[in-house]
Parts: C-alpha cells; sequence; structure tokens
C-alpha cells in the first residue's frame, strides 16, 4: 500500500478500482476508462463527476444538483456531493499493473502519479554497450555503471545486482523507451512536481525528493528492510532519507562525465528529459544528502544518465 494513502486516503482500493463511500455504504467501481465514462455519466451522474476530477487533474470540480460538472482552478482532493473519492497515487497504473518489454523481456511495475502512469523502475533496455570514453553528441551510447567493455552480454550479467545500472547519452535515451511509452518532457515532470507540491500539504520543493527515494539507505531511520548497506541502495543522507511514498522508488545510478568515468553512482539519480536545444538537454536530479528535486536545462547530450518512462498519450 503506497505511504501516500495513510496521507489521504479514507478507504483502501484493489488496484484499477475505486472505492467510495456514501451515506455511510461503500461502493468499489471498476476504473473508468475501462467501462466507459458515459456509462457512469447517464447513471451514476454524482459519481462520474469523481471520475471525471481524476480523469482530468489540472482542475477543480464542483458538482449541481443534476450532476453536471464544471471546471475551475487547481485539482483538490476529490470531495463532491458527499461523495468521498480515492487518490490512486502510488498504486499501479489502472489496467496496466506492469509491462513486459518486447525487445528483451524485461518486465517492470508501473505507478501512478497524477494524470501519468509512469514505470516504477529505471530503463534496463541495453541494444548495445560503450565504455564511458566512448561518449558522442549525435550517435546513440548505452553504458552499464562499473563496465568498461563491449561485450552485452557480459555487461547484462552485471545488471542482476549491485550497483550496475544502464545509462543512456541523450540520443539513445529519446528512442529507448519500450512502445507506447516515451521519454518524459517538461510537461510530465512537471505534472509530478505541481501535482505532489499542490495536492499534499506537508510535500515541499526542500523535501519532494526524499518522497520520490527509494527508502533504501544505509542509515535509514525507518529501519527494517530499509535500513541496509546492500546495493542498491543511497548512501548515508546528512539528515536526509527516502520514504517512497508513491512507489517511485528512486535509487541512485550516478551518471558519466567528460573525462569518460562512472560517478555519483550511490548518491545521485539523474533522469533526462526529452525537452533540449541544439547544444543542451534538460534532466532532472535527486541526491542523497538533500530533499529536492531538481530541474537543469543545461545537460551535455554526450552525458549518460538513467531513463524512466512514461505512458504515451
Amino acid at each position: 500500500m503506497p505511504r501516500a494513502c495513510k496521507l489521504l486516503c479514507k478507504k483502501y482500493l484493489i488496484s484499477g478500482w475505486y472505492l467510495f463511500t456514501y451515506l455511510g455504504l461503500s461502493f468499489l467501481f471498476m476504473h473508468p476508462e475501462a467501462l466507459g465514462q458515459n456509462f457512469f455519466k447517464l447513471n451514476y451522474p454524482l459519481y462520474y463527476s469523481e471520475f471525471h476530477r481524476l480523469l482530468h487533474p489540472g482542475a477543480e470540480f464542483t458538482t449541481n444538483n443534476e450532476g453536471n460538472t464544471r471546471t475551475s482552478g487547481a485539482r483538490k482532493a476529490p470531495k463532491v456531493g458527499g461523495i468521498t473519492g480515492i487518490i490512486l497515487d502510488g498504486y499501479s497504473c489502472p489496467g496496466i499493473p506492469y509491462v513486459v518489454d518486447s525487445r528483451d523481456g524485461n518486465t517492470y511495475p508501473t505507478v501512478l502519479v497524477g494524470s501519468h502512469c509512469w514505470l516504477s523502475q529505471n530503463l534496463r533496455y541495453l541494444p548495445e554497450v560503450h565504455p564511458p570514453s566512448e561518449s558522442s553528441v549525435n550517435q546513440p551510447r548505452y553504458y552499464v555503471t562499473g563496465y568498461y567493455g563491449h561485450d552485452t552480454e557480459e555487461a547484462m550479467r552485471s545488471l542482476t545486482g549491485g550497483t550496475a545500472a544502464v545509462l543512456y547519452n541523450y540520443q539513445a535515451a529519446i528512442f529507448a523507451c519500450p512502445r507506447g511509452w516515451q521519454l518524459p518532457g517538461e510537461y510530465q515532470w512537471g505534472e509530478l512536481w505541481d501535482h505532489l507540491t499542490a495536492n499534499y500539504p506537508e510535500i515541499t520543493p526542500e523535501n519532494i525528493g526524499n518522497r520520490l527515494k527509494s527508502c533504501r539507505q544505509v542509515d535509514s531511520p525507518l529501519e527494517g528492510e530499509c535500513t541496509t548497506d546492500e546495493q542498491p541502495r543511497w548512501d548515508p543522507g546528512a539528515g536526509e532519507f527516502g520514504t517512497d511514498d508513491f512507489n517511485f522508488s528512486a535509487l541512485p545510478a550516478g551518471c558519466t562525465n567528460a573525462s569518460g568515468q562512472f560517478i555519483q553512482v550511490t548518491s545521485h539519480a539523474y533522469w533526462w528529459s526529452s525537452a533540449s536545444t541544439d547544444q543542451f538537454a534538460s534532466y532532472r536530479e535527486i541526491n542523497a544528502v538533500d530533499g529536492g528535486l531538481y530541474r537543469h536545462t543545461e545537460g551535455e547530450k554526450k552525458w549518460g544518465l538513467s531513463v524512466r518512462c512514461v505512458l504515451s498519450k
């Protein structure tokens, strides 16, 4: 169960379904996109207003006596006409609990945050491999942290644990996601930020990164499976630690630098954005000793960074 549900949910739900309480009664409904919005609009207008709100998270909805909806302002937690809705943040995407990449058989769980469906792990697609010294701006480059050779099968075997992760230069990243998925742009990364900071009062620019981090860390005060020396995990956080409230499960993988080295492998997570200019590309950063999620706009396209895919719309 996502920690986010402990913050906002008054009832819990099965992935892909909505649970509502109305006049003391509980109702379990399939995701409206599965049954069709018209079914709910015609037969359950009050419930439809709640579904409509969740499908269009950029607006606040009010409901009149006839059950019609209109929008105004920013989204707030669903509560219309005496019905308390369920926030799906942190649950598997309705109808898509996991994704199998047909190119290599890798399987990825999904997670819904706001209106976007994300893979909850970094991409591991590796059609070829290069040492970090063989960087390029114009040609796709694929790297595996700690690996300096050209043998793809050997590099793939190193991905079965520890700190090894696949990194991509920008040219590789923009085409790396499975069919139907895409490299997130500024809209998707921005919506992630806006949705969480707008809808959860305790989430701020100073701690949003901690809420997205995996809790696996050397000195995590959460203890249990969160406190670990085994990789993958975060370095000690100088008082900062991940809580993974939304099952985004961000883990460090570092990057390649201009000198052809792997750096910050256990302390920093970097993800490409699709936004770019002729010279630079944007990217996001979370690190071990700070609680933020940072936007950068001058990433060198030859760098190797992680890729986190989002469902295309």
